[in-house]
């Protein structure tokens, strides 16, 4: 049976459970400048492009949901212009040598062809009545016009993650587990985990900020992409656990054992018992090991917020269960 027991570290409760006229034109410039993301503007100006020459013709009602489409694919790109654009550098017109720098260059021309293929598979455009060269054209001219503006620094454009390409994950709210690997983690060994995570899924990690935010540009403009990168990195925060690389709080305790009941042959059986009975009970993962002959190292780490705050009523469980199991083990002997 058990003879006492001396409580070794208890960190469950230390956890951080959880922020002029009515026309003047520079005024209404101004106005609109302030209310719209780079992407916005983008993907506004191409469709209002198209529809204008009558390449298209949308489903009713569709606009808004065709200008959120091209937002997402355009943010996916944005990261591979802006930075380089060049201040000094006129826009010419031609798909070619435009914006001043090579990686520029391509990735419009990347957004172009995606933006013709995205028209053809949208559900919200019912008809095309233009030729894919046409169509690249003046989506081409659309984003040219933008862009040079934005070069001039003619457009107030919203800084935000979102504006320039980015989505921001909070890893707080991936569950508890991987909420405590994100605050507690080495900063270079999460940074790892996270490039990982997001280069499984064609991603790429932009920055980690003080409050656990991380900032993304992701791939596509699948619906799923969002998901697919957040369980990418729910499972390598955890993985982490699993390496050792970052200890959860948990709580843990020395027990001495009597020595017969120790050298018993339903010793290891009974603890074992107590083990899978507190896991099933309570979700929580449970770890014995034996110190020297007569001394066990129990151990129980919550894996939900809920749990963590009720950690040692989750021992006190383990315990009892375990009392009682050795306690046959006496009787028996």
């Amino acid at each position: 049976m058990l003879g006492y027991r001396s409580k070794v570290t208890s960190n469950a409760e230390k956890l951080p459970f959880p922020k002029k006229g009515i026309f003047d034109r520079s005024k209404v410039c101004t106005l609109y400048r302030v209310r719209v993301s780079l992407q916005n503007l983008l993907a506004s100006e191409v469709i209002d492009a198209l529809q204008a020459r009558e390449h298209v013709l949308l489903a009713p009602g569709g606009r808004d949901a065709l200008r959120s489409e091209m937002e997402t694919l355009t943010a996916s790109r944005l990261p591979a212009i802006t930075p380089h654009l060049a201040q000094d550098h006129a826009v010419t017109g031609e798909l070619t040598n435009t914006f001043g720098h090579d990686e520029a260059d391509e990735a419009v021309e990347t957004l172009v062809h995606d933006i013709a293929e995205q028209l053809m598979a949208s559900e919200h455009v019912d008809d095309i009545f233009a030729e894919d060269r046409l169509i690249r054209r003046d989506a081409f001219r659309a984003i040219a016009s933008v862009l040079s503006r934005y070069q001039r620094g003619e457009l107030d454009i919203t800084e935000s993650s979102e504006a320039a390409g980015q989505t921001p994950i909070a890893l707080n709210d991936l569950g508890y587990v991987a909420a405590t690997v994100a605050q507690t983690a080495d900063e270079d060994v999460l940074t790892l985990a996270l490039e990982a995570a997001a280069s499984s899924v064609d991603s790429t990690l932009c920055r980690v900020d003080g409050n656990q935010q991380a900032y993304f540009v992701l791939s596509g403009t699948d619906a799923n992409r969002r998901l697919a990168l957040e369980e990418a990195i729910t499972e390598a925060l955890v993985d982490l656990v699993d390496q050792e690389l970052v200890e959860l709080p948990s709580v843990e305790q020395v027990l001495q054992v009597d020595q017969d009941t120790a050298k018993s042959e339903r010793f290891a059986e009974g603890v074992m018992k107590a083990v899978r009975h507190t896991q099933q009970q309570t979700g929580c993962a449970v770890t014995c090991n034996m110190v020297d002959n007569c001394t066990l190292l129990a151990s129980l780490t919550p894996l939900t917020s809920e749990d963590a705050e009720t950690a040692n009523e989750h021992f006190d469980l383990f315990l009892h269960t375990l009392e009682d199991a050795l306690s046959h083990i006496d009787a028996a002997q």
